[in-house]
Formats: structure tokens, sequence, C-alpha cells
């Protein structure tokens, strides 16, 4: 069993990419990370303009995820649907 402890604040929600190499959280600290399941190491870190992430989805084909935060804008709160890829 591996444990990476990272966040300051609770964990909303974790993914597996779809060969397994890597694992994407994210937290009520409006951090969005990717690991290196087998090292631990961090492959990328993400801070969404939001109040926090509440969760993050691997594509099953493509190289990508999506991740789900709410922001606050002018007193209002919306909700964002973001679509991350690597640099090419």
């Amino acid at each position: 069993m591996r444990t990476f402890v990272r966040m300051d604040q609770p964990v909303r929600s974790v993914s597996f990419s779809p060969c397994s190499q890597y694992l994407a959280f994210s937290s009520e600290d409006s951090l969005v990370e990717v690991v290196n399941v087998q090292t631990g190491a961090t492959m990328m870190s993400l801070t969404p303009r939001a109040t926090f992430s509440d969760s993050v989805v691997w594509n099953p084909v493509y190289p990508l995820f999506a991740y789900a935060d709410e922001r606050e804008d002018n007193r209002e709160r919306t909700g964002v649907i973001s679509i991350w890829a690597p640099p090419k």
C-alpha cells in the first residue's frame, strides 16, 4: 500500500489514469495534483481559480482529464468544468 500525504484540506476526489501509472486528486484547498503511482513523484500540479475542486476524472482513451470546481464571482457561485491535457 502507498500513501500520499500532500493536502492541507480534505481530499474531494481521486482518479486513476487508464494506464494505472498516474493518480489525479483534488481537495478543498483548490489543488488538483497528478502523481506517479510507483514513485509518488508529482507529475503536475494545478491551482484552479476556485473555492475548491469537487471531482476529477480521466478520459478512458486519451491522456487528459476533466475536473469540476466551484467559483465565486461578484457573490455568485458558478460551477465550472475544465479539461487538462499534457503539453505536446
